[in-house]
């Protein structure tokens, strides 16, 4: 972050940046807008770039959200389909076995129990 604010520093800097002026020159306003716009499309190209990579659809939401809600009704991980276990897989990087911890698989339980702690 430092680095991204002494770039832009340097960037106005040469742009004719005058700290304290009241008015800046047109130059150094184009400048200012072209660190504005073309700092902010390069964020969006690349949060473009991820959100392509990103496998996540309808088809694999719901296989995830089916697959939480079976292991909150004590399901247990061996039943896992093929299927599941591939999306997960797919989705997070890890192996399914990996992904819940077998002492913390959540339950109907300790969700409710969570809710009324923030409850409080």
């Amino acid at each position: 972050m430092a680095v991204a604010t002494f770039a832009v520093g340097v960037i106005l800097e040469k742009g004719g940046y005058i700290d304290g002026e009241t008015t800046q020159s047109i130059a150094t306003q184009n400048t200012i807008a072209g660190v504005l716009v073309i700092r902010t499309g390069g964020l969006l190209v690349i949060a473009g770039a991820f959100a392509m990579t990103l496998q996540l659809n309808c088809e694999t939401h719901s296989t995830i959200v089916y697959e939480i809600d079976r292991l909150k009704a004590g399901g247990v991980k061996s039943d896992a389909t093929p299927k599941v276990c591939a999306v997960v897989e797919a989705l997070t990087g890890f192996d399914y076995d990996d992904v819940w911890d077998d002492k913390n698989v959540p339950t109907v339980e300790t969700a409710q129990a969570r809710v009324d702690i923030e409850e409080d």
